[in-house]
This record gives structure tokens, sequence and C-alpha cells, in this order.
């Protein structure tokens, strides 16, 4: 596929505008708090465009429409599991959360939980965190490649430059408003890719009459623990609790995590319904190219253009958002806790340098998994992260301190044992399901009655 003047004009137009807004952004930040969370002074534009930038990325795109290429429309349930994650959080989470004015999950955790919960959250937390930014890595890596024919190590430097560009200035202010300008260009170019892959199908009753039943259904019953990993994911995720740490007031807070959770649905339908088209259409093609192929073919040359900057930024933003939730828990829980680090300053430059470190070991693991499916590792660093974080999180967020620490720090870790080992244990061999089960009966177990909440 070669790009024509339009083409490479209106992305790089369209990149260079967003690389902008992100610097520019870096001239608000004095301290670590300012890089982290904002200066917690975000509003519901913000908050909706951090949890975006950060969710909205290659799985909800590429990954979407390769997995309907090849499975219809149970691809749809990874941004189903965000849409609901995310009204969840900002409906039942989110004024718990501000009121701790915390930056990390990790940090919350030795509250309730003891010092020795924090290095074991910020490790668990991380992992899962990671396989999210290998995901968008893997697109990343296969969209540089095919768009800009460069060798898949160029195409990884120019991912890590890219996602830097993104976040290391300006932090996780310039991740909202790089963001929200990805959605404005993904509503634009994907939203009219997938009306129009739609009409071409011959709609519903053409879709019917050229897939199969199976093809075209959610398939709820063998898919309800994805959605269920999915949701549980994203309330216990350090990028997304980041994002709604930010925000100036709990009214913000929720009605940005709401907006986020309404906008991610109609992406992932776009990129089903394109990725499905392009099976009908050209069935050889190899599947993580289906979305890219699309835009520049069959769309107008200059909206195709801010389509492919759009998944150039959904899947940069995507990883540039993780890797700041990690490098934050990194350099807050474990630098500056063990190395009794107390200057901003000297924790900011931590934070970018784990930063840099984060995306490079992404890169490396990434090489040797290209031809994988990319919303596989989407949703082991959901299992994951849900596995040993969810329930001592919430049970320690609606009920303060009810918990022994020892028994929250066991359930953290043997939660992460029993997602590992589910298959071999569980006769249902469900491991979120199996993990979820014995990480609540360890707190039930734990439960302090005697103290008062």
């Amino acid at each position: 596929m070669n790009l024509s003047f339009i083409h490479i004009a209106s992305l790089v137009i369209s990149l260079s505008f967003a690389l902008w807004l992100s610097i520019n952004a870096g001239k608000k930040v004095k301290s670590a708090e300012d890089y982290s969370v904002g200066g917690r002074s975000a509003g519901a534009s913000m908050v909706a465009g951090g949890l975006l930038g950060t969710a909205v990325g290659g799985a909800a795109t590429v990954g979407t429409a390769q997995m309907a290429f090849d499975n219809g429309f149970v691809a749809l349930w990874f941004t189903l599991g965000c849409t609901a994650g995310f009204i969840i959080q900002g409906l039942f989470y989110a004024n718990r959360l501000l009121r701790t004015k915390l930056t990390t999950v990790p940090e919350f955790l030795v509250l309730n939980f003891g010092k020795h919960a924090g290095p074991v959250a910020s490790i668990i937390a991380s992992a899962g965190i990671f396989f999210s930014v290998v995901t968008s890595m893997i697109t990343a890596t296969h969209l540089n490649v095919f768009l800009f024919h460069l060798s898949i190590p160029v195409a990884m430097g120019f991912v890590i430059v890219a996602a830097l560009a993104l976040i290391y200035f300006g932090g996780i202010g310039g991740s909202g408003l790089a963001g929200l300008f990805k959605m404005f260009l993904l509503f634009l170019a994907v939203g009219v890719a997938g009306v129009s892959s739609f009409v071409d199908m011959g709609g519903i009753s053409g879709m019917q009459a050229s897939f199969s039943s199976n093809y075209l259904s959610l398939q709820l019953g063998k898919n309800i623990a994805t959605l269920c990993g999915m949701v549980v994911g994203v309330l216990c995720t350090q990028t997304y609790i980041q994002v709604v740490f930010s925000a100036s007031n709990n009214n913000r807070a929720v009605l940005g995590a709401c907006l986020a959770g309404v906008a991610c649905a109609p992406i992932g339908l776009a990129g089903a319904l394109v990725g499905m088209f392009m099976k009908l259409r050209h069935p050889d093609i190899v599947p993580i190219n289906a979305l890219p192929l699309y835009l520049v073919n069959y769309l107008p040359e200059w909206l195709a253009g801010l389509g492919l900057a759009a998944l150039i930024l959904s899947v940069t933003g995507s990883i540039a958002g993780l890797a700041l939730g990690i490098s934050t828990m990194l350099s807050n829980d474990i630098y500056a806790r063990f190395f009794k680090v107390c200057d901003s300053l000297k924790i900011l430059r931590a934070n970018r340098l784990l930063m840099v470190a984060v995306l490079v070991g992404s890169a490396i693991f990434s090489y040797s998994q290209l031809n994988s499916l990319v919303l596989f590792w989407n949703y082991l660093s959901m299992g994951l992260r849900a596995a040993g974080i969810f329930v001592p999180f919430t049970v320690a967020l609606f009920f303060p301190r009810r918990v022994q620490p020892a028994y929250g720090v066991a359930a953290m870790v043997i939660g992460t044992l029993i997602y590992f080992a589910s298959d071999l244990i569980f006769p249902w061999k469900n491991a979120i399901a199996s993990s979820v089960l014995v990480t609540t009966l360890i707190c039930v177990i734990g439960w302090d009655r005697k103290t008062n909440s």
C-alpha cells in the first residue's frame, strides 16, 4: 500500500498538532503531582480525554477490526467492557477515590493493609498493565511497517519516540489533550468507515445473508467472563484511577468517566463493521491490516489521512498513558519509598526515566510476539490486574480497614497465583472467576468485626 501526498500531508498535520498539544501542556508541569495527576485541576472533558487517550488504543481500533475479521461481533467485548467499567467507575468509585487525595493504587492499599501491600500491589499492577503496553506496541509496529515500509526495529523506535513525545513533557495533562483530539479524529474517520461498511454490506439483511448467525452473535454465554474481566480490570487499573485523581471535583470526575464510557462503544462497533466488511470483500488480507487498508482504499484521501493519524495516536497514546501508570507506581511506591526520596523534582525525574525503561522493555518483549492476536494480550492484562488487586482494592475502598492487613496482602498474592493455576485447580477453568472467588473468601476470613467502618 502506497500513500499519496494528500494522505501524508493530512496525517503529518494531524500528528503535529497532537504533539504540539502535548508538549505545550508540559509548560504547566512544575512538580511530580502536576505530572502524575495534573495538579488535580482537570475538568470533565480532560478526565474523559485522559481515559479515552489510554483505553482507546490498538485493541479498541486495529485489534477490534482484526478480531472481527476472524470472529465477528465477539470482538465488541473489549470496548463494551471499557464502557461498563468507566460508567461504574464514575458512578460508584470516583467520589471515594477523590476523598483520599492520593496518586496511586498501591498508596491506597498501604493505608489499609500496611507497608507490605505497596510493593506487592505495584509489582502485580505493573505486570498487568505491561501486557496492555505490549498490545499497543504490537499494533503500532505493524501499523508503521505497513504504512511507511519501515523495518521492524526502526518502526519500534519510531513508536517509542512518538509515545515519549505525547507524554514525556506534559504527563497526564498532555495525555488528556491528545486523547480528546484523537477521539475527534476517530469519530470523524473511523465512524464514517463503520457506517459506510454497514451500508455497503447491505445493512442487517445483507449481513445476515453473508455471514453465519454465530459470526453475527455476541455469544454472551461464552463471553460473560470476558466482559466481567474487562470491567473489574478497568476498575482497578492505575492508569484510569490516576486520571480520576486528576479531577478537580467529584462531579467532573463522574461526568468525565461516564462520557468516556459512552464514547468507547461506537468506536468498537465501527471497527468491528470494518473488519467484517474486509472479511467479505478481501478475505485474503492479513487481518491486523483490515482497518488501515479500508481507510486508504475506501475513504477520500484527506479523510483517510486523518484516520491514519487517529490510529497512530490511538496506539501511541495508549502506550504512553499505560507507561505513565507503570512509571508513576514504580517511582512513587518503589523508588520514593525504598530510597526515602521526598524531593518532588527527583521523583519526577525518576518517573520519566522509568517510563523510558518501560517503553524499551515492552518493545523488546513485543518483538517476539508480533504475529499474535493483540486482544489476547489485552485480555491477559485485564485479567492479571483483576485477579490480585480488584477484590482487596474494592473492599478497602468501600469498607476501609475492615480486613486485617495480613489477609489483604495474602489475597493479592494468592489471587495472582490462582489466576495462572486456575486451569489445573478449578473444574470450570475460568481464571478470573476463580481468582475473584478465592480473594473474596480470603477477605471474608480476614474480616475484622471489631473494627468500625
